[in-house]
């Protein structure tokens, strides 16, 4: 697939439940990032977009949800699959990365979060040996009524993390769910997020 990189654009915060829409820019790709709370959903929404500078050492839940925003060149094939269904020109793929709350007090309001969504990212904790189960229930939850084609994972490798990884992980529920072991580095994260949007656009159904 096309390699695309991150470029800066802007965050919003919203709560939840206060806010329901596709997408805040027209044209734009929505992906939740979704999980357990303290598995590194914020972290990875920031390095995908550049915003890496206002992560801190200190743990601060997010409230609600915030909406990055950023740009994707895009090529090749998924450039005129994506300007086929967006009717642009544009070789630049606007996306919004959902960052949102894992708090189960909030559960009644994923509908608004999951409302027009592209695609989902699942965070599991890369060295939780509880991991299975935690995927299987956020798929039979925030999950249940989507497209799978457009669900992936991403087992998080947190940098204080002392135990090892161990073993490809897989999916009981959905064994054909794409799983990728990422950390804080875009070296890895990069091409695991590319992966994702190239899962995403080539999906027949895909509207923008």
């Amino acid at each position: 697939g096309a390699e695309v990189g991150p470029s800066l654009n802007q965050t919003k915060n919203y709560f939840l439940g206060l806010y329901l829409a596709p997408s805040v820019v027209k044209n734009a790709l929505k992906i939740v990032i979704c999980g357990p709370s303290k598995v590194g959903k914020t972290v990875i929404a920031n390095a995908l977009s550049e915003f890496s500078h206002v992560v801190t050492s200190d743990y601060h839940p997010t409230k609600g949800v915030r909406i990055l925003e950023m740009n994707k060149e895009l090529a090749g094939e998924l450039l005129k699959k994506y300007q086929s269904v967006a009717k642009s020109s544009s070789n630049a793929l606007n996306i919004e990365l959902w960052d949102m709350s894992g708090s189960r007090s909030l559960q009644s309001c994923w509908p608004a979060i999951k409302y027009g969504a592209h695609g989902i990212i699942i965070v599991i904790d890369a060295v939780s040996v509880r991991y299975e189960s935690v995927l299987d229930e956020w798929l039979s939850t925030f999950c249940s009524d989507c497209d799978k084609k457009r669900i992936s994972c991403f087992s998080y490798r947190k940098d204080d993390a002392k135990k090892e990884v161990k073993g490809k992980k897989t999916c009981n529920q959905y064994p054909s769910l794409p799983i990728y072991e990422v950390k804080n580095d875009m070296s890895v994260l990069l091409p695991a997020f590319n992966a994702v949007i190239n899962q995403i656009v080539q999906c027949k159904d895909v509207e923008v």
